[in-house]
């Protein structure tokens, strides 16, 4: 079945310490705030959150090159969620597993 847009969420940051959603995100935006004091400097970040089974995110990629950190904090037992690079493979989500992939290749969440 198609996914419909209240299936998932996602929250974006854009940078600007002012506008982190502290109430809701106090942990990364103390994070965030740790990173840019010590001159790393994140133009973005973002958190998805998923809410129903059988969620489709379909196939998209950046139109510029960048890195995205990828951090899942809680997977149910017995979900099964992966990342699809079509052509290349597929990265299980696993609990507390973080990897990083490259926004740039065609990408899919199942």
């Amino acid at each position: 079945p198609k996914s419909r847009d209240t299936d998932f969420s996602e929250w974006r940051w854009d940078g600007d310490p002012a506008r982190c959603q502290m109430e809701t995100y106090p942990l990364l935006c103390r994070l965030l705030a740790h990173f840019k004091s010590r001159g790393f400097e994140m133009p973005m970040a973002a958190i998805t959150e998923v809410r129903a089974p059988k969620t489709h995110i379909p196939s998209h990629r950046s139109q510029q090159w960048r890195l995205r950190f990828v951090c899942p904090l809680f997977v149910p037992r017995n979900a099964t969620s992966r990342l699809h690079f079509p052509g290349v493979g597929d990265r299980l989500f696993l609990e507390r597993d973080c990897f990083w992939f490259d926004e740039s290749y065609e990408h899919e969440q199942i």
